[in-house]
């Protein structure tokens, strides 16, 4: 991160490694997917829930709320195995991957202090700075060994004292995507809410590894393979970036269920190709595109580019499991023209670009799926908008007993162009867009969004 300098005011207090109960779990290597192999070598992902708990104390918590914690971690991961496991080279082909989990593979969790930030702040809707949440977030291990096992998940809970809790997550999204990721965080909750017992009832979903009913494409898979070490290899071959020059800030930007039917009948109106009923995710992505055009500067490009993740699981033939664990995610790719999207019609362009792009590809999901991960590198310098996280994932509805989180944040979109997205917590039907970058550009961006709004 770029910027002054900051000491960061999280002490750590413990640290462990929690594993399945002894015994319970067999060893075993899970074949990744080819939907796998797309993040095997690009992408971490790192969330944080901020609980409020106004009469917690730090000494408290590491007596008692921590210990059930680390004990209903334990039951949870004996349903979740494979996010105590490595991901590692197949012993069958060392050109292939697989996780594997062996007895006694574990998942470290920190247990921390905040006792100087201000709370409050932490989880308003105005900008915060990228430093102050960053050391909420744990560092994933280096690998183990010389034959470079990757750990897979670590987690933080971090102490307000008087204020609340945060739980901060860093994922390596080889091991599952944000449906798959959001049935673990939710089950672990659940588990930890009944105090224990009996673990299959209280898990959500109880999951599924065969990376089988996502189909077998073992083309695909060694094409996404021999894309990924290129992408690899390039970057090995590039110079380190400089810092950047201006503070990284992180702001969310709420969209109401009125502004959202306020954007349905504009965009409804329009006489253009937007499906009978414009969605939710479709008005969303549409304004917020056109918002970072202005705010990154890209009026007068005659061509701009954003990408956004679709779950496959409905869409692939036959539909995949809903209890299914992996990654069952691809891309969908848009594309407009700069000044066409910010002009007086800008939002319905985009909203018909994204239902087109849509409906095209669930006629045939898997159409172009060898060009995901070539396009997303051809597109890097051209500041692609992407999205993490979906309102579907129900992130507010996560229930430790401690009531609903008070917010949430997907702070990995600080490490490139993306958006986050989630449900509003303050009411059905609204959303909530997770918006970072450079200060200037969010400040820029927010003026561009509520002005947007005011003229509606």
């Amino acid at each position: 991160m770029a910027g002054a300098a900051t000491t960061t005011a999280v002490r750590e207090i413990e640290r462990l490694r929690v594993s399945p109960p002894p015994g319970s779990v067999s060893s075993t290597n899970i074949e990744l997917s080819y939907f796998d192999v797309l993040w095997v070598g690009i992408h971490l992902v790192t969330r944080l829930f901020f609980f409020r708990l106004p009469d917690v104390s730090t000494h408290e918590f590491q007596q008692t709320q921590f210990p059930a914690l680390v004990e209903a971690l334990s039951l949870a991961l004996k349903i979740f195995y494979p996010l105590a496991g490595r991901l590692t080279r197949s012993p069958d082909d060392p050109d292939d991957f697989v996780i594997s989990y062996v007895d006694g593979d574990s998942v470290p969790i920190t247990l921390a202090e905040d006792s100087t930030t201000d709370f409050e702040i932490l989880i308003g809707n105005q900008m915060r700075d990228a430093e102050q949440l960053r050391p909420l977030v744990p560092a994933l291990p280096e690998p183990e060994d010389p034959d470079g096992k990757q750990p897979l998940l670590a987690l933080q809970l971090t102490v307000f004292p008087g204020s609340g809790v945060c739980l901060g997550i860093i994922l390596h999204h080889t091991a599952t995507d944000g449906t798959g990721f959001a049935n673990f965080v939710k089950s672990w909750a659940s588990i930890f809410k009944a105090g224990g017992g009996d673990v299959a009832s209280a898990a959500k979903t109880v999951p599924s590894f065969d990376r089988a009913v996502v189909g077998d494409h073992r083309q695909l898979k060694r094409d996404f393979y021999e894309e990924a070490k290129r992408v690899a290899s390039r970057k090995r071959g590039e110079p380190v970036p400089r810092p950047r020059p201006a503070r990284l800030v992180l702001a969310t930007f709420p969209l109401t269920r009125s502004h959202l039917e306020k954007l349905r009948g504009l965009v409804s109106s329009s006489g253009r190709d937007v499906g009978p009923r414009p969605s939710t995710f479709q008005l969303t992505f549409a304004y917020t595109w056109v918002c970072s055009i202005k705010a990154r500067g890209l009026t007068e490009r005659e061509r701009v580019h954003a990408a956004f993740a679709a779950d496959f699981r409905t869409r692939l033939r036959p539909p995949v499991p809903v209890n299914f664990f992996g990654n069952c995610i691809g891309a969908i790719f848009v594309e407009g023209s700069g000044p066409e999207l910010s002009g007086k019609e800008g939002i319905a362009v985009g909203s018909e670009l994204v239902h087109r792009a849509t409906r095209e590809a669930w006629e045939d999901p898997m159409r172009d799926a060898v060009s995901w991960i070539t396009r997303f590198v051809e597109l890097a310098s051209e500041r692609i908008l992407s999205v993490a996280a979906s309102p579907r994932l129900r992130a507010y509805e996560t229930d430790f007993g401690w009531g609903p989180p008070r917010k949430t944040e997907v702070t990995s979109i600080l490490n490139g162009g993306a958006i986050s997205l989630a449900e509003s917590r303050e009411e059905p039907g609204g959303v909530e867009i997770g918006y970072g970058g450079p200060q200037p550009e969010v400040e820029l961006f927010a003026s561009v969004f509520e002005e947007g709004l005011g003229c509606m």
